[in-house]
């Protein structure tokens, strides 16, 4: 299954990628804002969200701890350490982007399935995102399954705040782009 991800997405030009992620978060975007309009659509959309968050969450734990072969472990706690790194090689800058675009599904989805009640819908996201990606490097160091880093949790936290930005467009639409992005005055 690995040899198929790598095939679908990692070999893809990087250009492919960045239209992936923001045709994703416009698509998202403007179906949120669409499912508010009705009652049941918006019942079935969150509905939606969070099978596609249960799935994400799966996936996410087979690709980054269990589908991996324990080969030792290094500890990189170096912020932007990675940049310094890819001037050597180049490779390590699609790397960093491949750990932005395995978080956007989280950001895509996990706002639109929090309950109504919880305030703050795409930070609540974005700090889930971020503990989520600290467990799968907490847990690659632990069980030896390669390199911890603080780049991957920057990028993957990264990539969940992008995919939030699909919440923040379908509040905008929602109230006719009068810029209060569903705050009450």
């Amino acid at each position: 299954m690995n040899q198929m991800v790598y095939r679908l997405i990692y070999g893809k030009p990087l250009s492919s990628i960045v239209a992936v992620i923001i045709a994703s978060v416009f698509v998202w975007g403007v179906a949120g804002a669409l499912a508010r309009k009705n009652r049941n659509v918006q019942r079935w959309w969150k509905t939606v969200n969070v099978c596609l968050m249960a799935m994400f969450a799966v996936f996410l734990v087979y690709f980054t701890v269990v589908s991996r072969q324990a080969n030792g472990s290094e500890l990189q706690l170096i912020p932007f350490y990675s940049f310094i790194e890819a001037r050597i090689q180049p490779e390590l800058y699609r790397t960093m982007l491949m750990n932005v675009f395995l978080f956007v599904p989280m950001g895509l989805t996990l706002p639109f399935a929090l309950p109504e009640k919880t305030d703050h819908k795409a930070l609540v996201s974005v700090l889930c995102a971020m503990l989520a990606s600290m467990m799968v490097e907490f847990l690659q160091y632990v069980f030896r399954l390669g390199r911890a880093e603080t780049d991957d949790v920057l990028c993957n936290t990264l990539g969940a705040a992008v995919g939030t930005l699909s919440f923040a467009l379908s509040l905008e639409i929602r109230h006719g782009g009068d810029g209060t992005m569903g705050v009450k005055s």
